[in-house]
């Protein structure tokens, strides 16, 4: 008799723990389950059919205060260039803060070139169309228009249709480049020169380009534009 109250005793003893564990388990299941509801999901994780996706890129806009400069204001007009050379000069001191400005086509039909800031004509940045070594495919390019002994000041860049997201040769684009003189190398002399190339009012993969030292070079930067056209290929400024 002694041996079965112990035994009734143990058992029991031994459904309390049970019963205390299975309360702990769901009280914790419960806490778990409200952290989950209340938790944020993170960026690009699968919420049931939903998708949460990565927060958008801020967009570059136009720094403000930039002075709006037209091809005419070089004394380049409206209309069509065919092949030849096109020169004239801005009636101001320089172009830091300005932003040149024009509706322009670049026929996939050989060079055709704009160079922007020279001290002379010939001389500052050229922006071209042209078709690179193994591709079929039409683009533009930022170039240095001096070469010396010690190479290009920088290395000509590429833009591309597929990531501007628009055509560039063939079509009318609404060309804009803003140049603005900063201290980008940290020397202490503003001569950098920042350079945003915008088409159809969007800046390109949404990064700027620095020229290190490139204004006060002997060729660059001044107030020139010159228009070249090659071959059988046109220029359209509108």
């Amino acid at each position: 008799m002694k041996n079965n109250k112990k035994i009734w005793l143990r058992i029991a003893q031994m459904c309390c723990i049970c019963i205390l564990a299975l309360m702990f388990i769901t009280a914790c299941a419960a806490k778990d389950k409200k952290s989950e509801k209340n938790e944020k999901p993170s960026q690009g994780e699968n919420v049931g059919e939903q998708v949460v996706q990565d927060e958008p890129e801020v967009l570059e806009t136009m720094p403000e205060g930039l002075e709006e400069l037209h091809f005419i204001d070089f004394g380049i007009e409206n209309g069509e260039y065919a092949k030849g050379t096109y020169k004239g000069e801005y009636g101001g001191s320089t172009l830091d803060n300005t932003v040149v400005s024009g509706k322009v086509t670049f026929t996939p039909k050989g060079d055709t070139h704009i160079l922007i800031g020279g001290k002379a004509a010939m001389g500052g940045f050229g922006i071209s169309a042209l078709v690179p070594n193994k591709s079929d495919e039409w683009v533009l390019r930022l170039y240095d228009t001096n070469v010396d002994k010690k190479g290009w000041k920088f290395d000509p860049i590429y833009f591309y249709s597929d990531v501007a997201g628009i055509p560039l040769v063939g079509k009318e684009i609404d060309l804009k480049v803003s140049i603005q003189y900063v201290d980008n190398d940290g020397d202490g002399t503003k001569n950098d020169v920042k350079v945003g190339m915008w088409f159809n009012d969007k800046l390109y993969e949404n990064k700027y380009i620095y020229l290190k030292d490139y204004a006060n070079l002997g060729y660059s930067m001044g107030t020139w534009m010159t228009i070249v056209v090659f071959q059988d290929a046109k220029l359209f400024i509108n």
